[in-house]
């Protein structure tokens, strides 16, 4: 058999195999659950929904036992993990290099603190808070306001609540989930966003 016949025979084999998923990211743990990502890593730092770290990027993976494990132990159907589940995000996030001004408040305030905005989407934001002040975080529940300061967003105030804090070696990383955005606040970034897609 010719090269040329071999590999469209090989191509045609490959079409119609489907490799079930064995390792999946947080990410897409994520949208199969149908929940925020920041959640699925705060699920994972805290040891709850156990995987392994990629070299280098630092970057989470869960074998899919022990996403199997989490889900029945949390009483999640497994008919979830259908393979023709579509992996979606459910809103897009686009990278952004904005700067803002965070204040966490939960009855007393603290801050204002610098911060970046690093991504964003319609239903929240991640930021890194920075400088070589202190940081102090209230115990419990609070809330988060954050105020663009430069940038196409410039001026945008937004409010929510936070989904994960994580420290790193140049500031502390603040996973947000927005409260109720006002219309023009929503309509002025849904466009970014949709200028921003890659």
């Amino acid at each position: 058999m010719s090269a040329e016949k071999l590999n469209s025979a090989n191509h045609g084999v490959q079409g119609t195999l489907k490799m079930a998923k064995k390792i999946f990211t947080t990410g897409e743990v994520a949208r199969l659950l149908g929940i925020n990502i920041n959640t699925v890593i705060k699920w994972f730092d805290e040891k709850r929904l156990t995987g392994f770290r990629l070299p280098v990027s630092n970057e989470r993976r869960i074998p899919i036992s022990s996403l199997r494990r989490f889900m029945a132990e949390n009483s999640i159907p497994m008919d979830l993990l259908n393979e023709d589940t579509p992996m979606r995000r459910m809103h897009t996030r686009v990278l952004c290099r904005e700067t803002a001004n965070v204040v966490v408040a939960n009855g007393q305030r603290f801050g204002p603190y610098d911060a970046s905005i690093l991504d964003l989407s319609a239903g929240g934001a991640r930021l890194r808070l920075k400088g070589d002040q202190a940081l102090s975080m209230p115990l419990g529940k609070f809330d988060l306001f954050v105020s663009v300061t430069e940038g196409p967003l410039n001026g945008a105030v937004w409010t929510g609540n936070i989904v994960h804090l994580r420290p790193e070696s140049d500031g502390l990383s603040v996973g947000m989930a927005f409260a109720t955005l006002e219309l023009t606040e929503k309509e002025r970034l849904t466009q970014f966003i949709e200028k921003n897609v890659d």
